[in-house]
């Protein structure tokens, strides 16, 4: 047999076949893997029967909530809320029409002193035109 390639070319070749795992390793390596990934399947079997009981318990717990919930009545809560409210709102009320009268009355004073002093400054400078015209 001759060899077509040079020893010198097949040297790394043989580092690399020299790092590279036998049968025997592959099998037990193998072994591992499937011992881990069929330990990793019964532990999600496991987690995903306990999430499914914890959903159930969660579920149960919302019902009961909602029942509790419904048995208060909104009327009771309504009336509740009018007799704790009501005396404030009223206060307010009377608070803000007052305020908006006294706005308004604002409103009135300020355009009747707007319209008396157009009329002084209107009568300044006629009377300051009517002397200059002299």
């Amino acid at each position: 047999m001759t060899l077509k390639v040079d020893v010198d070319e097949m040297e790394p070749i043989r580092a690399s076949l020299a790092i590279l795992p036998t049968k025997q390793e592959v099998k037990n390596m193998t072994k591992l893997v499937d011992q881990a990934v069929r330990q990793f399947t019964e532990d999600n079997a496991y987690f995903k029967s306990e999430f499914e009981t914890h959903m159930g318990i969660i579920r149960r717990f919302d019902e009961v909530l909602c029942t509790k919930a419904s048995k208060l009545s909104l009327y009771e809560l309504e009336s509740k809320i009018k007799r704790e409210l009501e005396p404030d709102i009223a206060k307010m009320y009377k608070i803000i029409k007052g305020n908006t009268e006294e706005v308004v009355q604002q409103n009135v004073r300020f355009d009747e002193y707007t319209t008396m002093m157009s009329r002084e400054i209107r009568n300044a400078v006629n009377k300051a035109l009517d002397k200059k015209s002299r």
